[in-house]
């Protein structure tokens, strides 16, 4: 999180790909996480919790590919609505190349009150046979978006529902296969984070029309994302608040 932040500050384009170690539960800039996480079956689980500096809601980070992007916000359309549908095409493209028929839907469908990220389909989002399996938060600032988003290979249902607090939203763990699936465990694919990673990009250069080349941190933005995570990411201020600016 902090080095995403990083680069949105000296507003580098980058597209990045990661996985989490140990798994982690984000959550969405504006939730509660006394409200909506369950911090002691976490514990349990050996889940952490972080805050992301982009919205929506919480996304359990385990068996799935990571990924941001930094851009120009006029590079991607002219509001949020728009920059999902263009973002989005490079993700369609590329997994409808391996043969898997995602959908994508082109108005918001929510689902009453849940934590999950997964358990509402958004503008622009992807569903496989009818079920969600990628989502995606932003944040502007400064003319420029940082886009994260999450795309599922599979689902631990019983580790899900012991770390969110679901409510009426879900009863049991059962109840959150119909809403949210994983590429592997709906396709009976064996694909890896790496090789979704390397075809993804490959589409994005064709779709938002970027070359890309490898870089890693600026001195520059490698000193923010240093001081970021020591002063905010790590600090249990910034995760558990409950005032929002």
């Amino acid at each position: 999180m902090a080095i995403d932040e990083a680069l949105l500050i000296h507003k580098t384009p980058t597209l990045r790909f990661y996985s989490w170690d140990p798994p982690c539960v984000s959550i969405g800039y504006f939730q509660s996480a006394q409200r909506e996480v369950n911090e002691a079956s976490c514990r349990s689980y050996g889940v952490g919790i972080v805050r992301r500096p982009t919205g929506g809601k919480a996304v359990l980070h385990e068996h799935e590919l990571t990924y941001s992007l930094v851009l120009p916000e006029n590079s991607v359309g002219e509001n949020v609505i728009s920059s999902y549908k263009t973002i989005s095409r490079a993700f369609v493209r590329a997994l409808r190349s391996l043969g898997i028929p995602v959908e994508v839907r082109t108005g918001a469908e929510p689902r009453g009150h849940s934590p999950l990220c997964f358990q509402a389909v958004s503008y622009y989002e992807l569903v496989l046979h009818g079920k969600k399996i990628m989502g995606s938060a932003q944040s502007r600032q400064n003319g420029m978006l940082l886009q994260h988003g999450s795309l599922l290979l599979d689902v631990d249902y019983t580790k899900l529902f012991a770390c969110l607090r679901f409510g009426h939203a879900a009863r049991r763990a059962s109840d959150l296969e119909g809403f949210v699936t994983g590429i592997n465990r709906e396709c009976g694919r064996r694909l890896t984070a790496a090789g979704l990673a390397q075809k993804i990009t490959a589409c994005a250069r064709r779709e938002l029309g970027f070359s890309f080349y490898r870089a890693g941190l600026s001195p520059d933005e490698g000193r923010t994302a240093r001081s970021l995570e020591k002063e905010k990411y790590e600090n249990p201020t910034w995760t558990f608040k409950t005032a929002f600016a």
